[in-house]
């Protein structure tokens, strides 16, 4: 099993490490998605044939290889396989893949596998579809690296997004700077109490969570989202 660090440095100049899921566990992940859909496609097609509706089976097949894109997009960078390895898609920004991110990996994955894909990843831990589409394959299950949230930390991006403080907006940069240090340096980390009391103090707010690192990363978000 691979133990090399993949850093990325975010939009907000923090950088995160993660470690780099290796040819074997990529290969097991692909393995498994095949065999689960295939178990599944076996039940599905004979409920069809059982019923006689043998039109719905080529509609069926027809949708069956778009399959992995539509979970992958879906579940923001996993499909079941990866899931059951701990592994999972990400952009080189550390967010969830995009629609086209995905598409680009799904479109570019029959020459990966059976041209150019294996050498790359043993090399380089990319394929190719990887590479074209700005995407890493990285660890999060708990045993192979420390645990990021990256949907949590990047949540102002989801189209769903609410707005907690919309007072975030008069925060300058150098209040987002102190509010990044203290929540992803560890030597600012212990400063995160007494941050969030200043925050509160200069916006004339009351914080929503007790928990001063949820305010601020609420707060951090609303930034975000406010100045986008």
């Amino acid at each position: 099993m691979s133990n090399e660090k993949i850093d990325i440095l975010t939009g907000e100049y923090v950088t995160l490490s993660f470690k780099k899921a290796d040819v074997g566990q990529r290969i097991g992940a692909f393995l498994l998605d095949w065999l689960i859909l295939g178990v599944a496609s076996y039940f599905i097609i004979a409920l069809i044939e059982e019923v006689n509706l043998t039109f719905f089976e080529y509609i069926y097949f027809s949708l069956l290889p778009f399959f992995n894109l539509f979970i992958e997009y879906k579940t923001k960078g996993y499909t079941i396989g990866k899931k059951i390895l701990g592994l999972r898609i990400i952009s080189d920004e550390c967010t969830a893949p995009s629609f086209l991110q995905c598409f680009m990996r799904w479109l570019l994955f029959p020459i990966d596998y059976i041209v150019v894909g294996l050498i790359l990843m043993a090399q380089k831990g990319q394929r190719l579809g990887d590479m074209a589409s700005g995407c890493q394959c990285i660890c999060t299950a708990d045993k192979y690296q420390d645990k990021v949230d990256l949907d949590e930390e990047f949540k102002y991006l989801q189209p769903n997004y609410k707005v907690q403080y919309p007072k975030a907006a008069q925060l300058n940069k150098d209040d987002i700077t102190v509010i990044t240090k203290v929540l992803y340096h560890t030597s600012f980390q212990g400063r995160a109490e007494e941050t969030a009391r200043k925050i509160e103090e200069s916006l004339n707010i009351a914080r929503k969570s007790p928990s001063a690192t949820l305010f601020l990363k609420d707060i951090l978000n609303d930034y975000k989202f406010l100045n986008k």
